[in-house]
């Protein structure tokens, strides 16, 4: 517990300098609790080097970083992809994306990635001296990059929360073990992980909105593109033979498809969107200001227990679990024995795995 308390005291330490100096940091926290802040736009790779290779955690305040490609078991916070006005935080943003590529037998598992805008893919990459180990027990959280490229084998993957504005894609050759896709906004589409009887990847949307539109209703039926399945999700595309979806808003469908397994879902084909969500938008295209609250009767149409759309599950919630400070007080001048007060008061949003 003394830990847990210790790396939040440091959270809140560097978003303050962030907000105060607008400097760039980066903060090296390891196992024990030592810290190490590093400057300047190369900070994340200052600290990416000086880490060991697992135990560790980096957190960058506001600000542009220079990405790194991520060969260590070392945690990596932002404060947000998104700047918010209220608490007058910008976001951490990378000016690429970050490739995940475990090598000479180490390994990135179980590492938790959040709060941060990638200018670019989150790449899981394959190492020959790594050939066929999964990469194991990722998070990733509320960030806004691209694509997911799946290269290489992974096993209980989460992504929640995120903005997705490309696809998010396998290769035929790895498996694709028990991801879950939870409560994100998606551009793109799900595509090429194995599906075959002997090779078959386990794939889940929960929660999700996705925005893709394909122009034929066959679209993807003759590539691996299923079957995964999607619950309680807002989905404006078609999706492909031998998927299921349970508790979905479907807007690429007017009744039933005897290629795909329906239960509980809603047929929105046709309808204008503005019928069903609270915000008058006859789209469902990214807004950071928009909620994509559905409407009551279409919210609770599930037959779960929970909202269909983003607001359910693990809800719509953006901001890093970091905590972020919403006061600050400096004194004019240091105390008779040279003490200087400062006084900060921090709001953090819960963090779940």
């Amino acid at each position: 517990m003394k830990k847990i308390f210790t790396l939040i005291a440091m959270m809140v330490a560097v978003m303050a300098n962030a907000q105060v100096t607008e400097v760039q940091s980066a903060t090296l926290t390891l196992k024990d609790g030592t810290t190490s802040v590093y400057y300047g736009q190369d900070a994340l790779v200052k600290a990416y080097n000086a880490a060991p290779n697992k135990d560790a955690t980096i957190t960058l305040s506001s600000g542009n970083f220079q990405s790194q490609q991520w060969r260590k078991a070392v945690n990596l916070y932002g404060v947000g992809f998104e700047d918010d006005a209220t608490t007058n935080t910008q976001r951490t943003y990378l000016t690429s994306g970050i490739e995940l590529l475990p090598q000479d037998g180490l390994t990135v598992d179980n590492i938790h990635i959040e709060g941060i805008f990638f200018n670019g893919d989150i790449v899981f990459s394959n190492n020959a001296n790594n050939e066929g180990v999964p990469v194991t027990g990722v998070v990733i959280a509320r960030c806004n990059y691209r694509s997911l490229p799946f290269n290489t084998n992974t096993k209980d993957i989460v992504v929640r929360q995120c903005v997705v504005t490309g696809d998010i894609g396998g290769n035929t050759k790895f498996l694709q073990d028990n991801l879950r896709i939870l409560n994100c906004w998606m551009a793109g589409r799900a595509l090429n992980m194995p599906t075959n009887e002997t090779f078959m990847s386990t794939v889940l949307f929960d929660h999700c909105l996705i925005n893709k539109w394909y122009n034929s209703v066959n679209y993807g039926w003759n590539q691996p593109q299923g079957p995964y399945r999607f619950t309680n999700c807002i989905i404006r595309q078609n999706v492909s033979a031998g998927a299921s979806l349970e508790n979905c808003i479907l807007f690429g469908y007017d009744k039933d498809n005897d290629e795909i397994t329906m239960e509980n879902c809603v047929f929105a084909y046709g309808k204008a969107m503005t019928a069903f969500f609270e915000e008058e938008y006859d789209n469902m295209d990214y807004n950071a200001a928009r909620t994509y609250q559905l409407l009551d009767k279409y919210a609770t149409a599930g037959t779960d227990g929970t909202e269909i759309g983003l607001q359910g599950g693990y809800g719509w919630i953006k901001t890093s679990s970091l905590p972020r400070i919403t006061e600050i007080s400096i004194d004019k001048q240091t105390s008779t024995d040279g003490i200087l007060k400062v006084s900060l008061k921090a709001e953090a949003q819960p963090v779940v795995q």
